[in-house]
């Protein structure tokens, strides 16, 4: 079942918009903040389209639960799940990553290039980031004293748009959005067979009734991301106001 999904951006990103017409900004920043806002529009696009593929799938199971879009703040750490399935025996981390570019991947050295006609740029690993997430989750668990209620944070996957273009063979971990589901059709069969110790053990520790109440838990603890958040970010905050006049005409006009 899905108890949480995407966030609704387009207050933020009409908010970033509007902003290109303050009459007081330097063009440098107006690059800036259009950059911001397009890559957000972007970004965001490719968390529903995931994030569709992943309930269509997922939606009616009432022996999981999906939550998509989780901002987690600690005092060490802000935690940004872009997808979390959470099965009675493994919780899976999905990272959401936007390509405008042909992906390409050097197995040899273990890396990741996006090319741009023929020029290729090197890119942060996303599956290193996707781990990095899941250890992250787990100690963001262990913090919150919600372990009891979830098993242990292992698995993590690269999801990108059906429309981006691999050269040669990608890790296992990275996958099309909408090919994942074979992937974890794969896992149901596991489970439905025969599985580790570990895995089984896990599935009778934890009740459909406890990874939905700790779910829920992680939910109140969501801090979404605001307006005000990306213009403290660019150094704006002083623009605040005069956005909200601008929306508000906006509104009132149509």
């Amino acid at each position: 079942m899905v108890l949480k999904n995407v966030d609704d951006k387009r207050e933020i990103i009409d908010g970033l918009y509007t902003l290109l017409k303050h009459p007081k900004l330097y063009d440098s920043k107006k690059e800036q903040v259009k950059k911001l806002a397009e890559n957000l529009k972007k970004g965001w696009r490719n968390e529903k389209e995931a994030s569709y593929y992943i309930n269509s799938y997922f939606k009616h199971r009432k022996d999981m639960v999906v939550l998509h879009d989780l901002r987690l703040v600690s005092p060490e750490e802000t935690l940004q799940i872009d997808h979390l399935l959470i099965f009675r025996f493994s919780i899976v981390v999905f990272e959401s990553k936007f390509f405008s570019s042909p992906l390409h991947y050097d197995p040899k050295n273990g890396e990741f290039f996006l090319s741009y006609g023929r020029k290729k740029f090197a890119i942060p690993d996303p599956v290193k980031q996707a781990e990095r997430q899941t250890f992250a989750l787990g100690r963001f668990l262990r913090e919150k004293n919600l372990e009891k209620y979830f098993p242990k944070p292992k698995e993590h996957f690269v999801l990108v748009s059906p429309r981006v273009k691999f050269s040669g063979k990608m890790p296992e971990r990275v996958l099309k959005a909408d090919k994942f589901v074979d992937k974890f059709k794969e896992e149901d069969e596991k489970m439905g067979i025969g599985t580790t110790l570990i895995r089984a053990v896990e599935f009778f520790l934890h009740s459909n009734n406890m990874i939905q109440e700790g779910a829920k838990k992680l939910i109140s603890l969501h801090r979404p991301f605001t307006l005000n958040y990306y213009l403290k970010q660019l150094n704006l905050e002083w623009t605040k106001e005069w956005i909200e006049r601008e929306l508000k005409k906006k509104r009132k006009w149509g």
